[in-house]
C-alpha cells in the first residue's frame, strides 16, 4: 500500500517547521511530548525497548527518527517512509544510513508504529481507516501503535482536521488503548516564546493542550 492520496502538503510543512539535531536542543513546546514517549516506550517493553524495532509511516524529515536515536534505539532498528520525497532526501541527509527509508510503500512487520501529525493531514475517512487498517497488520501480536496529533480543527488551516479518539479505537479490535493531552497551543506558545519558563508551566494545563499523544496495542 502506498500512502500517494488523501494527504496534503500540510504534512510537508509540518515537517520542516519541527527539525532538531541530535546536538542541538529539543524545542521547548515539545519536551513534555518527548517525556512521554520516553514514558511510553517503557511501559510497552521496559529496558529492553531499545531491542525493539520501530517504524514511522509518515517520517518527512526525519526528526523523530532522530528522537528515537536519542533513547538509545540502534539505527538498524528503525525504518521509516513518506511519499514526499524532497523530505525524504532530508531525512537520508541527517540519518544514519542503517535506518531503512522508502518513498511511499509500508515496510517490514514491526514491534512499534509511529504516526505523528500524520492523519490530521489526511482529510478522507476512508483513507484514514486504510492507513490505520494497514498499520495493525503490519504490527506484531501484542505491538503498539503510538499516536501524536492535534484534535482540533483549524479554522484558518482548512488543510488539516483534528482527528476523533472514538475512530481511533474503533478502527481495529484493539486489545489496549490509553491517551493524554499534551503540547501547548502553538498559537499560544509563540506568543510567549521570551517567556521559557512560563511556556513550561502552561505545558501542564490541559485545557490549554491541543494535541494527544498515546498508543494502540495490538
Amino acid at each position: 500500500m502506498k500512502l500517494s492520496s488523501g494527504i496534503t502538503d500540510e504534512w510537508k510543512k509540518i515537517n520542516q517547521s519541527c527539525i532538531v539535531s541530535l546536538t542541538g536542543a529539543l524545542p521547548l513546546v515539545l519536551q513534555k511530548s518527548f517525556f512521554c514517549l520516553t514514558q511510553l516506550l517503557h511501559k510497552f517493553f521496559g529496558y529492553e525497548f531499545t531491542e525493539k524495532f520501530y517504524l514511522e509511516v509518515g517520517c518527512g524529515t526525519g526528526t523523530n527518527l532522530l528522537l528515537f536515536l536519542m533513547l538509545g534505539i540502534p539505527a538498524n532498528h528503525l525504518a521509516g517512509n513518506d511519499i514526499f520525497e524532497p523530505c525524504l532526501q532530508t531525512a537520508y541527509n541527517r540519518l544514519p544510513q542503517a535506518v531503512k527509508l522508502d518513498c511511499g510503500n509500508f515496510l517490514d512487520i514491526t514491534d512499534c508504529i509511529l504516526l505523528s501529525t500524520v492523519l490530521s493531514s489526511v482529510l478522507d475517512k476512508e483513507f484514514q481507516k486504510k492507513v490505520m487498517q494497514k498499520c495493525y497488520t503490519l504490527l506484531k501480536p501484542n505491538g503498539y501503535l503510538l499516536i501524536y496529533d492535534f484534535v482540533f480543527n483549524n479554522p484558518q488551516n482548512p488543510d488539516v482536521k483534528g482527528i476523533s479518539l472514538p475512530f481511533l479505537k474503533q478502527t481495529e479490535k484493539w486489545k489496549k488503548s490509553a491517551f493524554k493531552r499534551v503540547t501547548l497551543a502553538p498559537p499560544i506558545a509563540r506568543r510567549l516564546s521570551k517567556f521559557p519558563l512560563l511556556i513550561k508551566m502552561l505545558t501542564y494545563v490541559k485545557v490549554l493542550n491541543t494535541h494527544i499523544i498515546g498508543f494502540l496495542q495490538k
